[in-house]
């Protein structure tokens, strides 16, 4: 008599879906709760579950409220006639969520006082779905404390955007407009520290539309565009004068506007040194003074721009035909000097945050508690 047949087990792949679609303890936040929540299918192969105080939820925010109790087919109502009250959440984040929960719950054991950057993002997102912000207002102060100095900008711009940091966010966008480039595939583009080390650190591009998807308001990347457009446009603005003026007929040297034939071409060879130095000086550092949109053909950052054009050594006439020129130079450097000063005040009256913008976080800012010293 043969041995008998031995049955073969489940192939693993088959098996491991078996075990992801059964059923998983619940964590409770309730022991009394009446309500079962199945959070984030969509971020791993099976939902956790919680066990929550619906009439808890509702108080804590009005979309869950209504979500609950408004008919919709999550609410009461419609799983009368079931065994359990179930509610799908697949698109939400299971951890946030659980903290929410625990803060919804007043759990307040289970609430860290320090948060990650990354923790305190998902977080927030959560509490902006559910209209939740107001909740957080405890612990906002010690979580955001250090925020200004993160170098995640996309998260901490979406932080204050949501919590209503008007200071923490003019800093964000302001640091996004002064590292942003053009790519070469024309795309507005920054570059993102990976892997922090000293001397040198390894970073890589990144596209600041895919970056800025879904973060802060929806026109966010081209208010970004149209204010590094703007910032360039003040820096090449007083350069552009000079170069126009050198090339025009009245020119800049003082013996241009002489009526002795003698001295004007002695202006212009001055004004010409200036034009050419001038010229040569911007194509070293790969600026095209000449062109016929300079603002529009630029691709590098702003601080660079100004860095670059600070440095141009324009030259002046030393002497020619015992004809001073020393206030040619002397008018050169001044001119510049005081271009400088107009740089910095126009890039600052340039970024401000729009009225809309302003408005909004004030909203924020007032669910939350917290004033603008963040």
């Amino acid at each position: 008599m043969g041995d008998s047949e031995t049955p073969t087990s489940e192939p693993a792949a088959k098996r491991q879906k078996l075990e992801d679609s059964q059923p998983k303890t619940p964590i409770i936040l309730e022991e009394l709760g009446d309500l079962q929540l199945r959070v984030g299918s969509d971020h791993a192969g099976h939902p956790t579950i919680f066990l929550v105080c619906s009439k808890t939820l509702a108080r804590s925010s009005p979309v869950l409220k209504k979500m609950l109790y408004g008919g919709f087919a999550e609410s009461l109502s419609a799983q009368e006639k079931k065994e359990d009250w179930v509610v799908d959440l697949p698109d939400d984040e299971p951890s946030s969520f659980k903290l929410l929960l625990h803060i919804m719950h007043r759990n307040f054991s289970q609430v860290p006082q320090e948060i990650s950057l990354e923790s305190l993002f998902q977080l927030v997102v959560v509490l902006d779905k559910y209209d939740s912000i107001a909740l957080i207002r405890p612990w906002a102060s010690s979580w955001l404390r250090d925020i200004k100095d993160s170098t995640e900008y996309p998260m901490a711009l979406h932080i204050a955007w949501e919590l209503g940091l008007e200071n923490a966010f003019h800093h964000f966008m302001t640091v996004l407009v002064q590292k942003a480039f053009v790519d070469e595939e024309g795309e507005l583009s920054y570059y993102e520290r990976l892997l922090p080390r000293w001397p040198e650190d390894i970073i890589k591009p990144q596209k600041l539309a895919h970056c800025l998807d879904n973060v802060g308001p929806a026109d966010l990347c081209d208010t970004i565009y149209e204010l590094r457009q703007r910032l360039v446009s003040i820096e090449f603005e007083p350069y552009l004068k000079l170069y126009k003026s050198l090339i025009s007929e009245y020119g800049q040297c003082r013996y241009r506007s002489k009526k002795r034939e003698h001295l004007q071409k002695v202006g212009v060879r001055c004004d010409s040194i200036a034009l050419g130095s001038m010229i040569r000086e911007c194509s070293l550092v790969d600026i095209d003074i000449t062109a016929k949109d300079p603002v529009e053909s630029f691709h590098e950052t702003v601080p660079s721009l100004g860095l670059d054009l600070s440095q141009l050594q324009i030259l002046a006439e030393e002497s020619y035909d015992k004809l001073d020129h020393s206030p040619c130079r002397i008018g050169l450097d001044d001119y510049r000097k005081k271009a400088r000063a107009d740089i910095e005040q126009k890039t600052q009256e340039a970024l401000v945050l729009k009225p809309q913008y302003q408005a909004r976080m004030k909203a924020q800012a007032m669910k939350l508690g917290i004033h603008n010293a963040l």
